[in-house]
């Protein structure tokens, strides 16, 4: 009889804990459609605080957040033009990334940056200061191609 009242008890308990599953599974997913179905998804501020916009989308960001990429081909003429605006001070790629970005408002990858600054030390448009991550310009009065 104790061991009929066991099997009793955890069927009771079985059943308790599915119903709750399937309600919470339930909340669960209709948050989600939810969410889902909205434009934009709040980020915490928390994250904004941070500076954290790995989680933000454009249509999310405000205006002075918000930067957009360079078009494909425009790196290398940036760079040249962030070289020649920063002669005859030597500037490393985050600076470079900077001054870009505050002179043209878009945002230069290092990646594009570093093989801008390749090309044009190629070209000997800019030479590398020393043996440091410096580069500076060089040309005179050279055109860009």
């Amino acid at each position: 009889m104790a061991a009929d009242a066991q099997k009793d008890l955890e069927k009771y308990v079985a059943a308790i804990r599915r119903e709750a599953f399937d309600a919470g599974y339930e909340a669960a997913m209709r948050e989600i459609r939810e969410l889902a179905s909205t434009k934009a998804v709040s980020v915490s501020s928390r994250h904004r605080q941070l500076g954290d916009t790995r989680l933000l989308r454009p249509a999310q960001v405000d205006a002075d957040t918000y930067v957009p990429k360079v078009p494909r081909g425009t790196a290398r003429k940036l760079v040249h033009d962030a070289y020649q605006a920063a002669a005859p001070r030597a500037v490393g790629p985050t600076e470079l990334q900077v001054l870009i970005k505050r002179e043209h408002g878009v945002l230069v990858p290092f990646t594009s940056l570093r093989r801008a600054i390749d090309h044009w030390e190629d070209e000997k448009v800019i030479e590398q200061v020393g043996d440091t991550k410096t580069w500076r310009y060089a040309a005179k009065l050279r055109s860009v191609s």
